[in-house]
């Protein structure tokens, strides 16, 4: 059986309307939102995997992947999953990894340990 892998890059703003995270999957264009990071980050894995089972993969608008760009040129790298952030802390980009098995419908959607941070 064949496994298919292929890395997402999610940019997560703060979003001081709604009190909580905008999280946006840009290899497939898809936002969710959640009253913490890591809540916003467990609604793009979920959404990830529902637009993978519908075959839907649009990439997002170049305005975003420049305000990606920005986070990781002027943020600051760091290892481990991150399950909260300080105050400071206004955008912040990870990685999914999205893995697949041959046959299945169900794609297997999870953060890496790799992630920018832009305070």
């Amino acid at each position: 059986m064949r496994t298919t892998i292929q890395n997402i890059f999610v940019l997560l703003e703060r979003d001081t309307d709604i009190g909580g995270w905008t999280a946006h999957a840009l290899d497939i264009d898809v936002v969710t939102q959640g009253d913490s990071l890591a809540h916003a980050m467990d609604m793009v894995c979920e959404a990830v995997s529902m637009m993978y089972a519908e075959g839907r993969q649009t990439e997002a608008p170049v305005e975003f992947w420049n305000r990606l760009h920005h986070v990781c040129r002027d943020g600051t790298c760091s290892l481990g999953l991150v399950a909260s952030v300080s105050e400071s802390v206004q955008a912040f980009v990870g990685i999914l990894s999205v893995r697949r098995e041959d046959g299945s419908d169900e794609p297997v959607v999870a953060p890496l340990a790799v992630n920018w941070v832009l305070s």
